[in-house]
């Protein structure tokens, strides 16, 4: 729960394996509250290693967000992305639970994922337009979560994204008079430098838009990607 508290001394050891954290000298004890700030890898390898979160589950609650799937988008060549459902080595959770090993996911996959966390759990299908009018019809609810997962969860998440706007994206691009909610993310990439990755919404009390933005080999989310969610 939000209370749990793992130590990052910089890595974790599983099996043979050494799973690293971003920051070598570590982030000391954390709650999921400054966990996810600090992109914590440690944290999260601890979720899925020591609290018994596994791929199966993983799995399952992934598919719940939208991920894993077809979005259904009217645009040709959608990909579905791929999210493992059993594991074969014993650091997969941990990988996995970061978001790496075989981990694959779109843009257009994550824009609704943070969607959900922005309309507080629920989601729509989404559209290519050339503009909006008065005759559109109703919205096609994509994803619900509200009788699965609790408002104090969708709200613990909000709450943090919001502060990692604060203390990031608001300052880097001067949106002094717009609160706003979002995750910077760093995709580690086994060809070449890493994928920036930025996700965000906006206004934060009543989101009316959401925002992926992945920069490829652009290195750290927080500098590359950021500010072009930002501007947009």
């Amino acid at each position: 729960d939000e209370t749990t508290r793992f130590f990052c001394s910089g890595s974790l050891r599983v099996g043979n394996r050494t799973f690293r954290c971003h920051k070598a000298g570590g982030h000391g004890s954390l709650t999921v509250r400054e966990a996810i700030p600090r992109s914590c890898n440690v944290f999260f390898y601890n979720v899925a290693y020591r609290a018994g979160l596994d791929v199966p589950a993983m799995h399952k609650y992934a598919l719940m967000y939208g991920l894993g799937k077809k979005i259904g988008i009217d645009l040709p060549g959608e990909r579905r992305g791929f999210i493992p459902e059993q594991s074969k080595y014993s650091g997969d959770s941990v990988n996995t639970a970061i978001g790496q090993g075989m981990v694959l996911v779109t843009p257009l996959q994550m824009a609704n994922v943070i969607s959900v966390i922005a309309n507080r759990g629920v989601s729509y299908k989404p559209h290519l337009v050339r503009l909006l009018n008065g005759s559109q019809n109703k919205p096609e609810i994509l994803v619900d979560l509200r009788d699965q997962v609790s408002s104090n969860t969708i709200n613990l998440i909000r709450d943090v994204v919001l502060n990692v706007a604060r203390a990031g994206l608001n300052k880097e691009v001067n949106l002094k008079n717009l609160q706003t909610g979002g995750k910077t993310g760093t995709a580690q990439n086994p060809h070449g430098n890493e994928h920036a990755w930025y996700l965000g919404f906006a206004p934060f009390d009543i989101a009316r838009i959401a925002v992926a933005v992945v920069v490829e080999n652009a290195g750290r989310g927080a500098e590359a990607a950021a500010p072009i969610a930002g501007q947009m």
